[in-house]
């Protein structure tokens, strides 16, 4: 737990490194920018996984022939493989309904070095 809460940290550096930018965090709508730009990688990322667990699950759904635990189990991990997949894409619409009403099209802010 301690390690992943540091890497997240460490995630933010290059943003804190480029604070003395006026573009990077100006307004609300940057900051909703920048937070969408670091999330929608994320979504992909996990709808991927979900996908990957739910063929895993239905692989061992099929392939194990020999007791009703492991069809049990493997029933129970596509069902919860379609249920973060579900999740992930309303997700993903939501995301995508903010950045339409806020107007948030490009959000790739490059910070300028001073002359």
């Amino acid at each position: 737990m301690k390690k992943t809460v540091f890497y997240i940290i460490w995630s933010f550096v290059p943003a804190i490194a480029f604070a003395q930018s006026s573009d990077l965090f100006s307004d609300f709508r940057s900051v909703v920018g920048f937070v969408l730009d670091f999330i929608n990688p994320l979504i992909g990322i996990l709808a991927a996984l979900s996908m990957l667990a739910f063929f895993w699950g239905l692989a061992k759904f099929v392939l194990i022939v020999g007791s009703q635990k492991d069809h049990a189990e493997g029933a129970k991990f596509m069902l919860w493989s379609i249920v973060a997949l579900f999740v992930m894409v309303s997700i993903y619409g939501l995301i995508s309904l903010l950045q339409g009403e806020l107007g948030i099209t490009d959000t790739t802010v490059l910070p300028t070095l001073p002359q």
